[in-house]
């Protein structure tokens, strides 16, 4: 039976359940779904709680969250400020809670093309996520892998770097090297460094955290060979250990 059914539509477990439910459907991409939902709770929590009850304020968050994931950066805008400005008050700075609320308004200046103002947001809601979640933690691996992309994004790749490897490492520890976030993290980092004359170590980190015969280390291994002729046609260029795999499936370096 129903938490609706035993205790009423009401009732603050009930309107638990659906913000709930709700973030479920947001995390399995079914996004009409969770925004009716979101919106529902939001409306009862409002009105059977008040706005400043903390299941009010996750409830906001969530469809905060759900509006910027459908692009609705201008809906969720008056959410996202309201929800900061309440659970910074409620909870405090640094609690969790807070925590997702900066990253959500971080979320909303990086839809409106504010990416300055987003990474002052991002460094400050990472830094407090070190502190007090912990590196691991997946909120600061979030701060952590938002922050790096901005920065990426921004051509600031020397600031970038540190960020995306310990993403990288982060990612993979978690989730595994070939979860689709780890392979972007790893993307990242060794267009950043192919972009600062770094081949060599580009195409390192690709074959340690992708394999010598991913197709992104190949391309790689490819144009690190076509650079070395060009250089210097009688002096072979140095190879990375890592790469011994992609130079037997290619025939030779220099091929």
């Amino acid at each position: 039976m129903s938490s609706k059914a035993v205790l009423g539509e009401s009732h603050p477990d009930t309107l638990g359940l659906l913000t709930n439910l709700s973030a479920v459907l947001k995390d399995q991409g079914r996004l009409d779904e969770a925004e009716s939902l979101a919106r529902e709770a939001v409306g009862r929590c409002r009105d059977v709680l008040s706005e400043r009850h903390p299941d009010s304020l996750i409830a906001i968050s969530n469809l905060a969250q759900i509006l910027l994931a459908r692009g609705k950066c201008y809906e969720a805008e008056p959410l996202v400020i309201l929800d900061l400005r309440l659970s910074k008050q409620a909870f405090g700075t640094e609690h969790p809670n807070s925590l997702i609320s900066q990253g959500n308004l971080a979320q909303l200046l990086m839809q409106q093309g504010e990416h300055e103002q987003a990474q002052q947001v991002l460094r400050e809601q990472l830094s407090s996520s070190r502190r007090v979640l912990g590196d691991r933690h997946p909120h600061t691996v979030g701060s952590l892998s938002n922050l790096a992309y901005l920065l990426h994004a921004g051509g600031k790749h020397d600031e970038a770097e540190p960020l995306l490897r310990e993403e990288v490492a982060s990612t993979s520890a978690a989730l595994g090297v070939r979860h689709p976030e780890t392979v972007t993290a790893v993307r990242r980092l060794a267009e950043g460094l192919e972009k600062r004359g770094m081949l060599d170590e580009a195409l390192s980190v690709c074959c340690a955290n992708l394999g010598p015969l991913h197709p992104r280390s190949l391309a790689l291994f490819d144009k690190l060979a076509r650079q070395s002729r060009t250089e210097d046609d009688e002096a072979p260029h140095s190879q990375p250990a890592a790469c011994a795999a992609a130079r037997e499936a290619t025939g030779s370096y220099s091929a």
